[in-house]
């Protein structure tokens, strides 16, 4: 038998909300015809809503894991440093509504000409939080998540199981309303990134720097909780930030922000549980503080 591999992973954690009161009405299939065409769209329209969520991870984690990039390099050298610095190794799991999309920190004991830097991938992930997040207000939906670091290990059928995701759906809930909070021991990995940075001025150096810089200034304290600011990274992929290839970005995020807005604005207006409206207050709030409410 193969022996157990148990690694640090990051971590990211994405949950629809919502859905475990749908599905508690859709429990007993109806006698009447009536009665069922309505329990037939009810049932569609979650389905497609989680299909649709999975879909957008899938995609994007095929896109930025597999596409070969288009740069053409003057030697073998230049290629690897590029591909040191741009390639991701995402990987991605499912359960019922939500999703865990890891990458292993073990890469980064190697050596770096032969693996890729763990920052592309970090950066990945974010990007995908923030397009997903923006996808489900427009779409008329939300997510909660949280971002971590902890131990895991991959088990033979490709699932993912340990201390960290079960730590990840505490921090989740914890979010109490539509966001992403980041867990301390992510916080203190990117204060204490360890890797060969090189020659101050060098271009490690450079490169690190900059990817550090982004990370750090895309994190807000609210309420005693650190999050993510999705709309403020979106904002840095939309303004020119290139580095891993969005160039559909900005026109995305041109249609997504109105939307996302408009949603956000019919739930304060129409929704006659309190609780829930406040949580959309919130979000407004977060959306003027970052200057995207439309």
């Amino acid at each position: 038998m193969e022996e157990r591999k148990i690694n640090y992973y990051i971590m990211g954690y994405m949950d629809l909300m919502g859905q475990t009161a749908i599905l508690k009405q859709m429990q007993d299939f109806p006698d009447s015809s009536e009665g069922q065409k309505s329990f037939m769209e009810k049932t569609e329209a979650t389905i497609n809503r989680v299909e649709e969520f999975r879909t957008i991870i899938k995609n994007f984690i095929d896109k930025v894991t597999h596409e070969k990039s288009s740069v053409k390099f003057q030697t073998p050298e230049h290629q690897q440093f590029h591909e040191k610095y741009t390639k991701a190794n995402l990987d991605v799991q499912f359960f019922t509504d939500s999703a865990i999309i890891c990458t292993s920190l073990h890469e980064k004991d190697v050596s770096s000409k032969e693996n890729p830097s763990i920052l592309p991938a970090i950066y990945s992930m974010l990007s995908l939080f923030s397009l997903c997040m923006l996808q489900a207000f427009a779409k008329g939906y939300t997510i909660r998540g949280a971002l971590e670091v902890g131990l895991a290990s991959k088990m033979i059928n490709k699932d993912y199981y340990g201390p960290i995701a079960e730590e990840l759906k505490v921090l989740e809930k914890r979010a109490g309303y539509s966001r992403i909070l980041v867990g301390q021991r992510f916080i203190e990995y990117l204060n204490g990134y360890c890797e060969d940075l090189g020659e101050i001025g060098s271009q490690d150096y450079k490169i690190v720097i900059s990817y550090l810089k982004t990370f750090k200034q895309c994190l807000y304290k609210e309420d005693d909780k650190i999050g993510f600011s999705y709309l403020r990274h979106a904002l840095f992929l939309a303004e020119g930030d290139q580095r891993y290839g969005h160039p559909e970005f900005k026109k995305a995020l041109d249609e997504l922000l109105p939307c996302s807005c408009a949603f956000i604005r019919q739930q304060i207006k129409t929704s006659k549980d309190d609780k829930i409206r406040k949580r959309f207050v919130k979000v407004r709030e977060y959306f003027k503080k970052e200057h995207c409410w439309r």
